[in-house]
């Protein structure tokens, strides 16, 4: 049975000429899509499946979209056996790129060795030699770290992440500050800059903080749904025999908005907004209506529980100046954890050269070398991939970092003013 698109799925399908990106809830058929967008326009003889690339996550997703290609093709060559174009896409359909993001960037790598410090003869080592090759780099790290002389930033670093006499804690995030940092396009320049936002200078507030706007978000998200389930209660103690409850939500729903109008000024008259909410107790109730009084009780202990724990508790433990003077103490913890990993990064690049193997982030990382410049301009590499693909289709888009972002608009048509991306 044919698929009964929807009117946006039908748009997706059908548009042309321009940035496609899909924003869907998962499982409501974005890959399905993407596909049906594919066949359409090879059944209707506008496009030739080698002029196309499609980028999935996993190989099993590439081997069932290129099935499904064939089977549309082979099902409509049933109707027209004589069809060249027909016949042209399915033996092109093989060779066709339809592959994984880490597939293509091999591709990019092989074709262009010769700008790449590495020996062509290079293997890609599996996950598992990957992990047992980053434990021996980061053991034999800390060995060093230990024996050196003025190592005090190092052993403070031990005591700030470990709670007894082994690193293994540190190490471990270690190694998640550099998956995190190798998700970036510059992990050295990212690491760094990340330990700077802790740089607060003696005279500014905790306001003057990199990520204070998410900070202010945090509280907003909190606070708007306190607010919410107090807005609910007071309407619902609206009349009959609720009097009690109806005056003193008022005032509470008074003091939350002050809290939320507070939001929009320095962090200091946050706190004190925060302080002047003053939750009391609620009048005895006697009446018939007791379920309806367990409801509103309900929705008012919920916020009260929300600013308490996930406001006052997370953001407001502390006065404004505690809380600058304790980002200022762990600037020097930053700045030494961004050292260790950068240390550990380049340790790790060393052990693999020496053993000529590769890992996936190897893969994303020298295909974007291969086709950015120094100055994040696409090189002429990219140019000459550029002119083999009509369109750059990726499925999953919303799993995709910035280094995979930045490797699929390099090849795109994105640098010649031309939008042909399906996301």
């Amino acid at each position: 049975m044919a698929n009964k698109w929807t009117e946006r799925q039908l748009e997706a399908i059908e548009a042309r000429g321009s940035d496609i990106l899909v924003s869907a809830a998962a499982g409501s058929g974005k890959t399905a899509v993407l596909v049906e967008r594919i066949i359409t326009r090879i059944l209707a003889g506008e496009q030739t499946i080698d002029r196309l690339l499609v980028v999935t996550f996993t190989k099993a997703a590439a081997a069932e979209m290129r099935q499904r290609i064939g089977a549309a093709i082979a099902k409509k060559l049933e109707e027209d056996p004589g069809n060249l174009h027909l016949q042209e896409q399915m033996a092109l359909l093989p060779r066709a790129d339809i592959k994984t993001i880490h597939a293509f960037c091999l591709q990019v790598i092989q074709e262009y060795y010769h700008l790449l410090e590495i020996d062509p003869a290079v293997r890609t080592a599996d996950p598992a030699e990957v992990k047992l090759l980053q434990k021996d780099v980061l053991d034999e790290l800390f060995e060093e770290l230990y024996a050196e002389e003025n190592n005090e930033w190092f052993l403070n670093l031990l005591e700030t992440f470990t709670a007894s006499t082994k690193d293994d804690k540190l190490k471990e995030l270690i190694l998640q500050a550099y998956a995190y940092g190798t998700g970036a396009a510059d992990p050295e320049k990212m690491l760094i800059e990340k330990a700077e936002d802790f740089a607060l200078q003696e005279d500014q507030t905790i306001d003057a903080c990199k990520w204070f706007s998410f900070i202010r978000e945090g509280v907003q998200n909190h606070v708007e749904y306190a607010l919410y389930q107090l807005e609910k209660a007071f309407f619902l103690s609206d009349g009959g025999e609720f009097d009690g409850y109806h005056k003193l939500l008022e005032k509470e729903v008074q003091m939350v908005k002050n809290l939320r109008a507070a939001l929009d000024e320095p962090y200091k008259e946050w706190r004190l907004a925060y302080i002047a909410v003053d939750f009391a107790r609620l009048p005895g109730y006697k009446g018939q209506e007791k379920e309806l009084a367990e409801q509103i009780k309900a929705l008012r202990d919920d916020a009260k529980k929300t600013l308490k724990e996930k406001v006052g508790e997370v953001y407001f433990a502390y006065s404004a100046e505690m809380q600058a003077e304790l980002i200022r103490n762990m600037y020097p913890i930053a700045k030494a954890l961004a050292d260790v990993t950068l240390r550990f990064m380049e340790a790790f690049a060393a052990a693999k050269r020496e053993k000529n193997i590769i890992d996936f982030t190897d893969y994303e990382h020298f295909a974007l070398k291969v086709l950015l410049d120094e100055n994040e301009n696409p090189t002429q590499a990219a140019a000459e991939i550029r002119q083999r693909y009509d369109e750059i289709m990726i499925d999953e888009y919303q799993d995709s970092n910035i280094v995979q972002e930045l490797v699929l608009k390099a090849v795109s048509g994105y640098a010649n003013g031309e939008n042909n991306r399906f996301m």
